[in-house]
């Protein structure tokens, strides 16, 4: 009898062992389970908070070149970008103070330094942070309160910088940019004589296509010189080959390659544009090889001598559709592979079609204009989108 109770004793001894043991491994798992939900929490803060602070400098650094180095215009739009992302389930919110102008200067070691107050301003660091001492707030735990530790204050530097541009800008100089602004084929602003003496004729100097070209590029080349970094630009005529047994040659006696390399990279934008007006002073014969315009472009910016960081970028016009020649699809697929961006610009153009191919191939833009004050738009617009990365 007394050994049964001795028995029992030891039974309920060690009954009271295995609850307090299985109470304390419960305590541990939850805690491990509080420690892993609120530790996946902290990551996706810190995720959002570097999404969304990327997206805030990426902002800023792209209306600083839009506005030629405006920083409360780059703040406002950092600010903006930033309040449409959402950190821990609430917008975030920057301040003025959270950003800081500058240059990024590229060291021997492939990494960038930000230099603050340097100018012309062409980088901007923004730091963001949810703490107590920030308009967002720390982030609120989901757990660890229980453990006494009720918030997470995480933070983010970004740094978004303007790079260099080497630019080529391939221009359609066929015969029809000698045509008036109604879209009709074959109607000139020379009000007099026949089809045979338009194609004796220089273009209208202002009523023609190539005259409408002529002003929008003054509005590009005087937009980019204005920038924090003004890219290099070259520029390409095309059109497609006149020569011997041709109506224009027995008309000229002149010969008209399909394309012309008017002008290497160069930062000396008056050059262009009397480049421009000179070819406006000949007649204009051919049609619409777009593919020789397309591949002399890519063979200046595989050339010597393009920067190693420089985007490369392409703006092609023309205001006709392919008829002859390679293929542009064929070469955007080129330039694709080659790291180079083609924009399109369809001067009342009726090829659209392959324009918009040619820059979803390479990452560009395909921009329509009907009139003058549309290319002038265009142009403007192209001038002002400078490609932004982030530094750090």
């Amino acid at each position: 009898m007394k050994r049964k109770r001795h028995l029992n004793r030891v039974w309920h001894s060690r009954q009271g062992a295995m609850i307090i043991f299985i109470l304390g491994l419960l305590t541990i798992m939850l805690a491990m389970v509080v420690f892993s939900v609120d530790t996946a929490y902290m990551q996706l803060a810190r995720t959002e908070l570097r999404a969304a602070n990327d997206a805030a400098a990426k902002a800023a650094a792209s209306a600083l070149a839009r506005s030629n180095g405006n920083d409360a215009q780059a703040i406002a739009e950092g600010i903006r970008i930033a309040s449409l992302n959402t950190v821990a389930g609430a917008p975030l919110t920057l301040r003025q103070q959270d950003f800081e102008f500058g240059q990024a200067v590229l060291q021997a070691d492939g990494r960038w330094t930000f230099l603050p107050g340097v100018t012309p301003y062409s980088s901007v660091r923004v730091t963001a942070e949810k703490s107590d001492a920030t308009p967002s707030g720390p982030v609120n735990l989901l757990f660890a309160p229980v453990f006494g530790a009720s918030t997470f204050t995480p933070r983010d530097v970004a740094v978004a910088s303007q790079f260099d541009q080497e630019i080529v800008i391939a221009v359609d100089r066929s015969h029809s940019m000698a045509f008036d602004m109604t879209g009709v084929a074959w109607q000139y602003p020379w009000n007099n004589g026949n089809w045979i003496d338009h194609l004796l004729w220089k273009p209208h100097p202002s009523g023609s296509r190539w005259a409408a070209l002529k002003s929008a590029m003054n509005v590009y080349l005087t937009t980019v010189e204005r920038s924090a970094r003004p890219p290099r630009v070259s520029l390409v005529t095309w059109g497609s080959y006149i020569g011997p047994g041709s109506l224009e040659y027995s008309l000229t006696g002149e010969i008209f390659p399909s394309v012309t390399t008017e002008l290497l990279l160069t930062q000396s934008f008056p050059n262009i544009n009397a480049i421009i007006k000179n070819r406006g002073d000949r007649t204009m014969h051919g049609g619409t090889n777009m593919g020789a315009g397309l591949d002399d472009a890519r063979s200046i910016l595989n050339g010597a001598g393009i920067r190693p960081l420089a985007k490369k970028i392409i703006i092609l016009l023309t205001d006709g559709e392919w008829n002859v020649g390679r293929d542009p699809i064929e070469c955007a697929q080129d330039a694709a592979a080659e790291g180079i961006t083609i924009h399109t610009v369809g001067f009342l153009s009726n090829g659209t079609g392959v324009l918009q191919q040619i820059a979803d191939i390479t990452g560009g833009r395909a921009l329509q204009a009907s009139n003058q004050a549309e290319l002038e738009a265009v142009f403007q617009d192209l001038a002002m989108t400078l490609p932004v990365a982030l530094t750090e």
